[in-house]
C-alpha cells in the first residue's frame, strides 16, 4: 500500500527494486509475481549477492532506502521506518 500510493502521487519519486533470496526459481515466480514493483531476474544471482555484501544485508526482509542520485544510503532500516510510520 505505501509503495503504490508514493508511486500514485509521483511516479518518479520512488522506485523499489526486489533482491530475491528464494532458493529456487519457482519459489521466486512465486513471491514476486504477487509484488508490484521491478524484480534482479532471478537468473542473476550474483548481483543480488553483491548488493547484499554492500549494503550489509543480514536478514530478510530488508528495506534500504538510496538516494537515486547519489547511491547514498538515506535510511538503512527503511522497514522498520515504513513500519513505524504506517502502522503496518
Amino acid at each position: 500500500e505505501f509503495y503504490e500510493s508514493l508511486k500514485e502521487e509521483d511516479g518518479n519519486s520512488l522506485e523499489i527494486i526486489f533482491a530475491s533470496s528464494d532458493r529456487d526459481e519457482q519459489s521466486f515466480s512465486l513471491y514476486y509475481g504477487e509484488q508490484p514493483w521491478i524484480s534482479i531476474p532471478f537468473a542473476n544471482s550474483d548481483i543480488k549477492q553483491k548488493l547484499s555484501q554492500k549494503y550489509g544485508v543480514r536478514g530478510i526482509p530488508t528495506l534500504i532506502i538510496l538516494d537515486g542520485n547519489t547511491g547514498a544510503i538515506k535510511d538503512s532500516d527503511g522497514r522498520g521506518t515504513v513500519s513505524a510510520s504506517h502502522g503496518d
